[in-house]
């Protein structure tokens, strides 16, 4: 699904009523209907509805979403936020239709919250008509009241967005609505991909209001799905050997974080990788030995001298397509200086993710690469480089990323909702769930983005590929051992099955379909 800003939502609605000349309450009745429909269709056992109603066109949606349903045969109450005299324009005309056919409209104004309660708990279906995309600011007044007595009630379809989620920034400015789901006109809305609008929003469907909209504008979000994963997925002959399927040269580690550059080798391996050269202390080197014995173990960084740091990096640069470098690396003077001089002596494709981040920050301009780097920052991480507080980068996820893709290159932000932007493009991956907050899971990630680099597959749909895996890898996990406790060792030795449940899926969908072409071409 792409999302779109309200800005660009306006501008197609411009171009259906200015240059289509579509009449804006033709619009507004095939809103309205065909939401009235799909309501039927999520709850197909129900017959009785509230519709809240608000001031502006939303509620003038909800008037046409009343009069439908009222006329396939459901009791339907109207309770507005605002008076009747506030009522205006096709919104109006829409509440004069209502009122003709004897559907009952109630003020809010002139009940108490008990009574509101006791109205909207005796409904099967609230719809939520109060404020669209033209709101602005946190929900006041009656409107306010209303979203709070709607609290904790099941069964809630919220029209456009959810009243309170701002469309703008995606933020709750005070409180929201909680949808089971929305119903979105002519496109989804970026405020329903990102949290904390997402966590308000509930299933989305884009609802058809029966009129082509042919503006060629760019969405601010693509959800990377599980085609678009399969799509990418990167196939193998049956007589490969193991330097068929890419190599990586990973730099990090230190006394105290060991395991950090091991976890991305096996996040490698796991994925389908071949050749996992680990350059780091001999405390590393030591401990990879023991726990993943595939690995190639050299000795040396950061310690060794400059010389001997490019003559190793030039060894193995002919057979590694990427370089994994920062995981567990430290903060030493020295750990600066060598990740300098790797970053000079890699002229291929780089992955720079823990504090190899904290080094790139710190260098600045001295490490521009843009069109190779992939950098894999959480939100903590992600502040440091936009020298902003996490809070601030939490809130404002999507212009963050896009911030720091047009400076450095691609960026993987991780987080419940990933994202990873180019600086034209942002795919939201939203696979996955709390089990990957862990320690080493990102490690884990950054190995699996470097084997689909290395096997050939841009960085862009490579990252977006290795986060959905990732993702697909953690919820596997936990419907085994639940949501908490999980290792990321563990989310790293899932990937085969996953990686495997997903080509046999590709391969049985291109079965049948071939099956289905293969009939038609002899009836």
């Amino acid at each position: 699904m792409n999302y779109y800003t309200p800005s660009q939502i306006r501008r197609m609605e411009e171009y259906l009523i200015e240059t289509l000349k579509v009449p804006e309450r033709l619009l507004m009745e095939n809103a309205g209907g065909a939401s009235a429909k799909l309501i039927q269709e999520f709850y197909p056992e129900a017959s009785r509805a509230v519709i809240l109603t608000g001031p502006g066109k939303n509620g003038g949606d909800g008037f046409v979403v009343a009069r439908h349903l009222r006329s396939s045969g459901w009791s339907v109450q109207i309770l507005s936020a605002v008076r009747e005299g506030s009522i205006t324009g096709i919104s109006r005309e829409n509440y004069d239709l209502v009122a003709k056919l004897g559907i009952p409209v109630l003020f809010s104004q002139s009940l108490s919250d008990p009574e509101i309660r006791t109205l909207l708990t005796k409904h099967e279906v609230i719809v939520d008509a109060l404020l669209g995309i033209g709101s602005n600011g946190p929900p006041r007044g009656e409107i306010a009241r209303l979203i709070s007595l709607s609290r904790g009630l099941p069964c809630i379809v919220s029209l456009d967005l959810p009243s309170g989620v701002d469309p703008e920034s995606c933020k709750i400015l005070s409180q929201a609505i909680y949808a089971e789901h929305t119903l979105t006109m002519i496109k989804a809305k970026s405020c329903l991909a990102l949290s904390p609008g997402s966590d308000h929003s509930g299933q989305v469907t884009v609802v058809d209001l029966g009129f082509p909209n042919e503006l060629e504008l760019r969405p601010v979000l693509h959800s990377f799905t599980e085609d678009d994963a399969k799509s990418h997925l990167p196939s193998f002959h049956g007589d490969i050997h193991k330097g068929d399927r890419g190599g990586v040269l990973i730099i990090g580690g230190s006394e105290i974080y060991r395991g950090a550059p091991v976890l991305a080798a096996r996040g490698y391996l796991r994925s389908g990788g071949g050749l996992a050269v680990l350059f780091s202390e001999d405390v590393c080197c030591s401990a990879c030995a023991t726990s993943l014995p595939e690995t190639i173990a050299v000795p040396g960084f950061p310690g060794a001298p400059k010389e001997k740091i490019i003559e190793t990096i030039t060894m193995w640069k002919n057979r590694a397509e990427c370089m994994v470098i920062g995981p567990g690396m430290g903060r030493s003077k020295r750990a600066g200086e060598a990740f300098l001089i790797a970053l000079s002596a890699w002229d291929k494709k780089i992955i720079v993710d823990g504090d190899g981040l904290y080094w790139l920050g710190e260098f600045g301009t001295q490490c521009s690469r843009k069109g190779d780097m992939l950098l894999t920052p959480h939100e903590g991480e992600a502040a440091r480089l936009l020298g902003l507080e996490p809070g601030e980068v939490k809130s404002e996820r999507s212009a963050s990323v896009r911030k720091l893709a047009e400076k450095w290159g691609t960026v993987l932000l991780k987080g419940r909702e990933t994202l990873v932007d180019d600086g034209r493009r942002t795919f939201l991956v939203a696979e996955g769930n709390r089990s990957l907050a862990v320690p080493g899971s990102g490690d884990v990630l950054a190995g699996i983005s470097a084997f689909f680099i290395s096997s050939g597959i841009s960085i862009h749909p490579a990252a977006s590929l290795a986060a959905f895996i990732h993702g697909r890898a953690g919820k596997r996990i936990s419907t085994e051992k639940g949501l908490d406790g999980v290792l990321a060792s563990e989310i790293a030795d899932v990937v085969p099955q996953v990686l495997r449940e997903m080509r046999q899926n590709r391969f049985l969908q291109g079965f049948k379909r071939h099956n289905r072409e293969n009939m038609d071409a002899t009836r």
